[in-house]
Order: C-alpha cells, then sequence, then structure tokens
C-alpha cells in the first residue's frame, strides 16, 4: 500500500543515514573499499523497495535492486543495462551479502582521483572485471539526487513490521537485560554521550 511516509523515510533513512555514510566514506579518501561497496549495495536496495515496495517474498529484494539500477542509476551518462544491472547483484551485492566480498573473478578497489567519471567496471587481459567503487557510489548518490529533483512523486512505500518481525522482537526482548540508561551513564562519566547516527524507530510507524 502507498505511504505517505515513503518522502520523509526516503528523506532520513536515504538521504540521512546512506548517503550520509557514503559522502563521508568518500570524504575520508580511506583505503579500503569495502564499507563503501556496503552501502551502496543496500541504498540500491532500500531504494528499490521505496519505489517499487517491500514486499518481503523470494526475488523481491533481487528485482527492486534491478529496476533501481535499470531505470535510475547511471553508468557514463547511460542507464545502467539489464546485463550489467544483473552482473551487480549477483556477484556484487550477493557475493557482499553471503560471502564478504565480491564473488570469484572480480576485484574492488577504490580511486579517488576520478581521472574517468562514470567508469564503474573494466575487464583485463585475463578476463579479471575490476569495480571502481568510488564511481559506483558517485552514480548512486546522482541517482538519489535525481530524484530528490525531478521524481519524488516514485516514492510510494516504506518497510512493513511484519509478524515475523514481531515475533522476533518480542521474543528477543526479555532476553535483553542490559539498561541503555545505565550504558548513557557510563558513557558520560567516560566523557561524553552516544552519537545515534542511524535508526528507522521514528519513520516506520508500524514499529512496536
Amino acid at each position: 500500500m502507498i505511504s505517505k511516509d515513503a518522502e520523509p523515510y526516503f528523506k532520513e533513512i536515504i538521504e540521512g543515514y546512506v548517503c550520509g555514510d557514503i559522502n563521508w566514506l568518500l570524504s575520508t579518501k580511506k583505503d579500503g573499499a569495502g564499507p563503501l561497496l556496503n552501502s551502496v549495495v543496500n541504498g540500491i536496495d532500500t531504494m528499490g523497495g521505496i519505489i517499487y515496495d517491500f514486499k518481503d517474498n523470494p526475488g523481491n529484494s533481487r528485482q527492486r535492486s534491478l529496476d533501481f539500477m535499470t531505470h535510475y542509476m547511471k553508468m557514463r551518462g547511460n542507464l545502467i543495462s539489464g546485463p550489467i544491472a544483473k552482473f551487480l547483484y549477483v556477484i556484487v551485492r550477493c557475493g557482499m551479502a553471503h560471502q564478504g566480498v565480491p564473488k570469484n573473478n572480480i576485484r574492488f578497489f577504490v580511486q579517488y582521483n576520478r581521472v574517468d567519471p562514470g567508469g564503474i567496471l573494466y575487464v583485463d587481459q585475463e578476463g579479471v572485471v575490476h569495480l571502481n567503487v568510488v564511481e559506483f557510489a558517485h552514480a548512486f548518490l546522482e541517482a538519489v539526487s535525481d530524484v530528490r529533483r525531478g521524481r519524488i512523486s516514485d516514492l510510494k512505500y516504506v518497510p512493513v513490521f511484519g509478524p515475523n518481525d514481531q515475533g522476533a522482537f518480542s521474543t528477543a526482548l526479555p532476553n535483553i537485560t542490559d539498561s541503555h540508561q545505565d550504558f548513557e551513564s557510563k558513557l558520560t562519566s567516560a566523557g561524553g554521550p552516544a552519537q545515534h547516527s542511524s535508526g528507522s524507530a521514528k519513520s516506520t510507524p508500524s514499529n512496536p
């Protein structure tokens, strides 16, 4: 069902949290591609959910990610093609989610000197594919900016806190006995308050 909370969710979670993390990682210019790549593939999945729905059925995460890449993200000025989107999902996203790194025969790197803007994928003489994570991140950020500038009506959905989520939450809650107030007191005594940088509790009204 289309939700009036889709734009606020987009503003807080995508623009604030996901893009905030990506922009921070880009600004640090750290020699480590994994955290940046994780933020991008998670952002693609979430943007797909906001636009095409978060339905928790087999294959939905894949389809909404593919649709977002092929309808919103660009590589060298053109929308990402179906075969490339499938590669980025199956080899890159699923590799990161299930194996910790992209699947075999791909290398990923960060190059903050943008000598080839829009160049995301390259192949070498041995048939190894190289993924420029910085350019992949910029392609995602540009797609989000395009939505904000002219396609805000495409935002329709927020995640639903369903029965399985409610069951997991309710079962775990009695077993979580450490007090957050006690933690904050310890932190204050040590020199400062906790910094809350993420979380969607206020953005999903169906949360308990």
